[in-house]
């Protein structure tokens, strides 16, 4: 008899990769730095919100609850996951971490949900001068995505990774290989179990240690 053979596929990584790859394309692609910096920020977030969701699959729930949860803010999301692992606890939620995920959400929501805006310019400008001081709070990002540039997708990317690693390795004090069983797309042969990992995950790891000096305690290989 044939074994079931079953594969639970997870964004998280997928969506981490192309993130990196955008970076580098900022890199590689000079003319094209706004434009993809502009893109790795916004893979960037999706990946806080792919990461939650692997989490709250592995939480046994019916599914009227799972829908429940899934309509939670991504904040309120690791909030009710930290708590459902460390009981009584509540997040930190003043605490630098959390300040930059509220800030990304806001950055997201701008970014995606833009509307039509009226600017009055100064005569003979065709354009609104971007000053120096207008950047984002915590993460010092500039207010105008049009001025997003290679660092600014550089800072967005390291954060993400710290947050998760800080989420599972210091807040959930889950250890790394436990860590990446959340996150990764796994296949499943009968009582064995492998997960998916791939070279580029592997490079994209690499070079998120080594080039963005990111912390990502959260991917061990098996």
């Amino acid at each position: 008899m044939q074994q079931k053979i079953e594969i639970i596929n997870k964004a998280f990584f997928e969506q981490l990769n192309d993130a990196v790859f955008l970076v580098k394309c900022c890199e590689d692609i000079p003319n094209g730095e706004g434009t993809f910096s502009r893109q790795a920020i916004i893979t960037s977030i999706l990946c806080l919100e792919s990461a939650a969701n692997c989490f709250m699959y592995a939480i046994p729930c019916t599914k009227v609850m799972k829908n429940a949860l899934d309509k939670l803010s991504l904040v309120d999301k690791y909030e009710y996951l930290y708590m459902s692992i460390i009981e009584s606890k509540s997040i930190n939620r003043g605490s630098p971490y959390f300040q930059k995920l509220s800030e990304l959400v806001k950055v997201r929501n701008r970014y995606v949900h833009s509307k039509p805006s009226i600017e009055i310019l100064p005569p003979n400008e065709t354009s609104k001068p971007i000053l120096d001081g207008e950047k984002s709070q915590y993460l010092k990002l500039p207010t105008d995505p049009q001025s997003w540039q290679l660092k600014d997708a550089k800072n967005v990317v390291k954060y993400v990774c710290d947050f998760i690693d800080h989420f599972l390795i210091d807040l959930c004090e889950y250890p790394p290989s436990y860590s990446t069983n959340f996150l990764i797309s796994t296949l499943y042969s009968g009582d064995e179990s492998f997960w998916l990992i791939g070279e580029n995950k592997k490079d994209t790891i690499k070079y998120l240690r080594e080039s963005i000096g990111a912390k990502v305690r959260f991917f061990e290989t098996n």
